[in-house]
């Protein structure tokens, strides 16, 4: 969401004037706050400071460190609030933050993984040495991305608005300083790929431990993201984790606290719907948060968006808002109920996606128990997830399309628009649960078909996260690693020919447009843009992010998978990047010229020889 300056302004005069006349929050009653700290999730500090907008990025205020307790420094900001009549200026609320916090990232050190290596054993299978130079090239960034907490993190924790965990662990980078939930799933996976065992395992435990404490894994390590989580990745990290290792140690150990993640879903996430067409009633879950005010790393942007708002309406959409960022998805039109962010409702989507991943927990909850010899918990999330796959084909599955939908429960209506997830049902086995061979196949080639007919497969940089250019950053026109990793694997895991075909061709297109992208400017990317290869992508409340941890991760794991089979082209296979067409341009004018300038003199000379007048040719 960028708004001009112009906006900028009059929303931080309007917000302003309004702080400091009511010095309130805005919120509706019925909300809860992400946590209780009076400076990192409410309270006047927080709504002054990111209202007055003395740093141009929201999230900096939040993620800096307190030199004081925060009563103290709530108790001298509100006798310097007092003294100026409730208008304090700029230049004073600048240098009040200068004199009572540091940072941010004052609390954490670069940190280099024990287990780190130069020499990964991936890099000795790929046989292309351009690809074998990248792949050491990545690894050495789990080094950049290494972050240890200081200890002063334990010993003052409420003078840090990061959460508390034991082990060292990898960020995305850039302004993402601290661990996320979602994005450590691909993280792992890459440290796994480069022979990481005990960093993945650190950072594992690290959830295990949050989980343990909270009851669930929030957004991201910081108080301010408790109220919400994102997409449930921690069961899989763990069967990610022992199928590399097979630690059934760490599985015994830990088997309660992934039941306990689970529980946060079913008990605080899932609701009752009614098939559209069977009318038969099921348990599904969506993305729900009850924050009724705006987010602490996000505070400008969500008080412009309600501007203009009732009370209720405005914790509505904050409440809403949230929900997209657990979702992971923020922000898309996916969760919107017409063209623009005010009008997101993302608790009343059904996402294919969330379910989906939740079939999977509960498939590796089966199979986990199975292993520790649990019999009777084994045939319970077996048949959990038997229940979940039969809700997901009733209230999802469109016959007539070929495709899994979201569906909005306000609506009673499937949202038809193209998203990668609609076919992740696939990759977690999440279909036709006791059908034949044969039966699942045509379901795959169904889904092909719709793949086909949506076109998503025509763009040099890879899968657009939808086909809507609305300007947020996870629609149209950018690609998203995770996303597209899990497309790829739900058309690999079908078995069927043509769908690992479709498979390979998309990583080959993937793989070789970040690598451009790196060959370029040097740099990993959060996200792509589709229509270039080699192109970083944009929209949004940011900037596009650099470093970047589940790039890095997806790349190597897709590298593992093809090591022996991927070679990167010369040139696109298809399409042509800015760089490309503008060298391409160069030449031809070049060539142009030269040949223009071979043809004069050429003609020149000619005249010479034919009239013998030196002087009147050259003119």
């Amino acid at each position: 969401m960028r708004m001009g300056m112009l906006n900028v302004y009059v929303c931080f005069f309007a917000s302003v004037i309004s702080a400091y006349a009511f010095g309130q929050d805005t919120s509706s009653d019925k909300y809860a706050y992400a946590c209780d700290s009076k400076v990192y999730c409410q309270g006047l500090l927080l709504d002054v400071v990111q209202r007055t907008r003395i740093f141009q990025d929201s999230k900096t205020f939040v993620d800096m460190t307190l030199k004081y307790e925060p009563d103290v420094i709530t108790e001298k900001f509100s006798q310097l609030y007092n003294m100026s009549g409730g208008r304090i200026s700029r230049r004073a609320l600048k240098q009040f933050t200068e004199d009572n916090l540091s940072g941010p990232g004052d609390e954490l050190e670069e940190w280099t993984p024990a287990d780190w290596t130069d020499k990964p054993t991936l890099a000795n299978r790929v046989k292309d040495p351009r690809l074998r130079h990248w792949v050491l090239e990545i690894n050495k960034l789990w080094k950049s991305l290494g972050r240890k907490m200081k200890d002063s993190v334990k010993d003052h924790p409420d003078r840090h608005s990061l959460l508390y965990v034991p082990n060292p662990f990898i960020i995305p980078g850039s302004r993402f300083r601290e661990f996320y939930y979602w994005d450590s799933y691909w993280i792992m996976n890459g440290l796994l790929a480069s022979d990481m065992k005990e960093t993945a395992k650190g950072m594992i435990e690290n959830f295990l431990y949050i989980v343990n404490k909270y009851g669930h894994v929030p957004n991201g390590g910081r108080v301010y993201y408790l109220g919400r989580s994102q997409p449930p990745m921690l069961t899989p990290m763990v069967g990610r984790y022992y199928d590399v290792t097979g630690d059934k140690d760490m599985l015994a150990a830990n088997i309660h606290l992934l039941e306990k993640e689970y529980q946060f879903w079913m008990a605080n996430r899932t609701v009752t719907v009614t098939a559209p067409v069977t009318g038969t009633r099921h348990n599904l879950t969506h993305y729900m948060v009850n924050l009724g005010h705006p987010r602490p790393e996000g505070y400008l942007e969500d008080v412009t968006l309600t501007d203009g708002l009732s009370k209720d309406k405005a914790a509505s959409l904050y409440s809403n808002v949230a929900a997209a960022c657990e979702s992971g998805w923020d922000f898309s039109t996916r969760w919107f109920g017409g063209e623009s962010l005010k009008t997101i409702k993302t608790s009343s989507v059904l996402p294919v996606d969330l379910n989906s991943l939740l079939a999977w927990n509960e498939h590796l909850l089966a199979k986990f128990h199975g292993i520790l010899g649990n019999r009777e918990k084994q045939q319970l999330f077996a048949q959990r997830a038997v229940l979940r796959e039969g809700a997901i084909k009733e209230v999802m599955w469109r016959e007539d399309k070929g495709s899994w939908f979201d569906y909005h429960m306000d609506t009673k209506q499937h949202n038809e628009a193209f998203y990668p997830s609609n076919i992740f049902p696939l990759f977690t086995n999440s279909y036709d649960t006791g059908s034949s061979h044969a039966d699942r196949m045509k379901t795959v080639e169904r889904v092909l078909q719709y793949i086909r007919n949506e076109g998503v497969l025509n763009y040099p940089g890879g899968i657009p996260t939808s086909l809507k250019n609305s300007g947020q950053q996870w629609d149209f026109p950018n690609a998203w690693s995770p996303a597209v990793h899990l497309f790829i694997e739900s058309l690999s895991s079908t078995q069927h020919p043509e769908a690992e075909k479709m498979a390979q061709n998309i990583t080959n297109h993937w793989l070789y447009s970040n690598w451009q992208a790196w060959k370029h400017f040097g740099h990993m990317y959060e996200k792509y843009d589709v229509r270039h290869i080699g192109e970083p992508g944009g929209g949004g409340e940011y900037e596009v992010q650099l470093g970047f941890g589940w790039t890095n991760g997806v790349v190597l794991q897709l590298i593992d998978k093809y090591a022996e089979t991927i070679i990167l082209p010369m040139a696109p296979t298809y399409g042509l990047s800015s760089e490309a067409i503008y060298a391409i341009v160069f030449v031809i004018v070049f060539t142009a010229i030269a040949v223009i300038g071979v043809v004069y003199v050429w003609r020149s000379r000619r005249c010479c020889a034919a009239k013998s007048v030196v002087y009147r040719c050259a003119r």
